[in-house]
């Protein structure tokens, strides 16, 4: 029997490191390079790099407000910071699910689960599940009780 699981969403900061990485090497770089005439433009880049930098490390506070939950009859996912948005899934309307992890998704042990559902025939998308395994077959689960029931 299911109980309820809920799964934190988080930005894969695997991604974050790097991208803050290859910014620094840049802004090395474009120092390196560009003569002390241009002291203004260094100091510009540099400013866009700690920007680029704050903006990242910000987006991972800001995903740890995405939420899903795995109920025994329904899927909620909670998102947002400012605006909150709520997306229902009655669990006898999904017929299947799919996975999908990237090298980076991998090393945190996240991962894209897609729900398609019935009716609509529409695509629900949840991005970078932390333990995405585990969500990933009670989705699966829910799916196949819904196929055995009908």
């Amino acid at each position: 029997m299911l109980n309820n699981f809920r799964y934190k969403a988080s930005r894969d900061i695997t991604a974050i490191l790097i991208g803050s990485f290859f910014a620094l090497v840049i802004f090395v770089i474009i120092a390196v390079m560009i003569s002390e005439k241009f002291v203004i433009l260094k100091i510009f880049y540099a400013v866009i790099a700690i920007l680029v930098i704050i903006a990242n490390i910000l987006s991972i506070y800001i995903n740890t407000f995405n939420y899903l939950t795995i109920g025994i009859d329904e899927i909620t996912y909670n998102t947002g910071w400012l605006t909150k948005k709520t997306t229902l899934i009655p669990a006898n309307k999904i017929r299947s699910c799919s996975k999908s992890s990237g090298i980076l998704q991998r090393a945190c042990n996240t991962m894209d689960i897609y729900i398609t559902t019935s009716g609509d025939s529409a695509e629900i998308y949840f991005c970078n599940i932390g333990n995405g395994e585990e969500a990933y077959r009670l989705i699966s689960m829910l799916a196949k009780n819904n196929e055995n029931a009908n």
